[in-house]
């Protein structure tokens, strides 16, 4: 580990993981762990999925990269698949290799189609790792709460000048911050009206992680561009940006481009489209639905058998619970680390996640609530 550059301050005496498969991790010390942050929310299909592993194989025996002048009907196969699941059927979309940078582009894309620089974020919510305090590094970006504070004049005159409306269904940083539904609904309305556009971030709450496809689904949100990333790619770096058919035909009227040096891999590619066809076969966003509402009911009935816990929230296997007061989130994820379960924890907040793959089974989900509570009653 020594030659490891720490910059985000994770403990550098953990054991290695030497392998995964499923939920399930095995650390150089012969270890075994449950994986309740699907690596970084990244493996809805679980780690060393066999057909995932065969698609990027056959991908490097044949062909995963051949520049701009080329393409694949791999290529085409996953883009229209991705526009197809997100209800955009003669949408237009491009293969990139991180949410960030997918963001990102649909922030300059919203900004070039309509003539404008501002943007609207929710408070709180995390965007992008391009960018200062989790915001895209370009325009003038205003949230909504700032916005509500306006008077109903300087919010006209704001709503002017807004490309695009940024929303993150629900993860801000994985402290799990539900939007309220009618109220974005009113929001997104207002900036349509001024000829605003709606910008989606699906990469944490996409691909099933809230029991249906996408995130924006739950709160009747129609949007107009849409990134993507981390579960699309189950592990590997891929990402997108996806477009409705007017915002693609806006964008060649105004001579918008994009280059960046993997743009569209065929690589990529083999893995997005076999990662779609995974989950519609094996019904992934339906199981993410159930196994997520039997781990919320878990988790209230351990909260109100220990009195440690309150307020569990989420989607699908989007869940977070607060710890209450006097109990530590840092040292109960220890304590379930070294009984066999790894989860995510906001110590200055409180919270503790879980957003374990779209395959984790009942029987993995019970084991973590019955040590759970054992932990909690020590």
């Amino acid at each position: 580990m020594g030659a490891v550059l720490d910059l985000i301050g994770i403990p550098v005496d953990l054991p290695d993981v030497v392998h995964a498969h499923g939920c399930t991790l095995t650390t150089a010390d012969g270890r075994t762990l449950l994986d309740w942050e699907a690596g970084v929310w990244c493996l809805p299909l679980g780690h060393s999925h066999p057909e995932v592993a065969a698609a990027v194989q056959q991908s490097l025996s044949t062909v995963g990269h051949v520049g701009y002048r080329y393409s694949s009907p791999v290529v085409d196969r996953a883009l229209r698949g991705l526009c197809e699941v997100l209800g955009m059927p003669n949408g237009r979309a491009l293969l990139l290799t991180s949410g960030s940078e997918a963001v990102d582009l649909a922030v300059r894309t919203a900004a070039a189609v309509t003539g404008r620089d501002g943007f609207i974020r929710q408070t709180g919510h995390y965007l992008s790792a391009s960018g200062g305090a989790g915001v895209p590094a370009w325009g003038r970006w205003t949230t909504t709460d700032e916005l509500d504070a306006l008077g109903p004049d300087e919010r006209r005159e704001h709503l002017a000048g807004v490309a695009a409306i940024v929303l993150e269904p629900g993860n801000a940083s994985g402290l799990v911050q539900l939007p309220d539904g009618p109220r974005l609904r009113t929001l997104v309305a207002q900036v349509r009206q001024a000829g605003g556009l709606v910008v989606v971030d699906e990469v944490t709450t996409g691909f099933g992680r809230t029991g249906r496809w996408f995130g924006f689904e739950h709160d009747e949100i129609t949007p107009d561009l849409v990134a993507v990333g981390k579960g699309c790619g189950n592990g590997f770096p891929v990402a997108a940006l996806a477009v409705t058919a007017q915002v693609a035909e806006r964008a060649v009227a105004v001579g918008f481009r994009h280059a960046q040096s993997h743009q569209n891999d065929v690589l990529g590619a083999h893995v997005l489209a076999t990662v779609l066809d995974v989950m519609t076969r094996d019904a992934l966003v339906e199981r993410s639905a159930r196994a997520g509402e039997r781990l919320r009911a878990g988790l209230e009935q351990v909260a109100a058998r220990t009195g440690r816990l309150h307020r569990v929230r989420g989607r699908g296997l989007l869940c977070a619970v607060d710890v209450a007061d006097g109990t530590s989130a840092a040292q109960l994820q220890t304590d379930l680390r070294a009984v066999g379960h790894l989860v995510g924890a906001h110590d200055g907040r409180g919270v503790i996640r879980l957003y374990p793959p779209l395959v984790v089974t009942d029987e993995q989900i019970d084991a973590l609530l019955s040590d759970l509570a054992a932990v909690l009653v020590r």
